[in-house]
């Protein structure tokens, strides 16, 4: 039988874990359906940000806040740069009721 304190700290961590994903789907869904703008590379800066902070944690051992300190402005740096090239056009409605959306590169 797990301890109380093991079960609680395995409880805060999924609420914290399950908010990280709630506020991904969030951002994803308000670009998606309300602004009608496919911009699949804000899952990517968050999980490359996540990605980031944990290898500066674990290989050259920088304190976790530390390390976020360092990534979420270099993330606020990088996504301005490559959100023209990795947003897709606006959704737009044909007569048929078809969705169509095209990449701005394919074009």
């Amino acid at each position: 039988m797990p301890s109380a304190t093991l079960l609680g700290q395995a409880l805060i961590s999924g609420v914290l874990a399950g908010g990280m994903y709630g506020l991904l789907a969030l951002g994803l869904s308000l670009s998606w359906g309300l602004l009608r703008l496919v911009n699949l590379s804000h899952f990517a800066l968050a999980f490359l940000a996540a990605y980031l902070t944990y290898e500066l944690g674990t290989t050259y051992h920088v304190a976790p806040w530390w390390s976020a300190a360092m990534v979420v402005p270099a993330m606020f740096l990088i996504g301005p740069p490559i959100s023209p090239t990795s947003s897709a056009r606006p959704i737009t409605w044909h007569p048929g009721g078809r969705r169509q959306w095209s990449c701005r590169r394919c074009s």
